[in-house]
């Protein structure tokens, strides 16, 4: 019998609620990204403002 499984950000995840894992993932990747990419921008907004 073959076993397949998924997993991600290293948890395994039911094949019925995959979709919803997927989506959860996604989400949070792009708020992480969204959060540094938000400080960078600050940061060099406040560099150009001062020149």
């Amino acid at each position: 019998m073959v076993e397949i499984s998924f997993e991600i950000g290293g948890r395994k995840i039911n094949p019925n609620q995959i979709g919803n894992a997927i989506e959860k993932a996604v989400l949070q990747q792009v708020t992480e990204k969204k959060r540094k990419g938000k400080g960078t921008i600050r940061g060099s907004n406040l560099l150009c403002s001062q020149l």
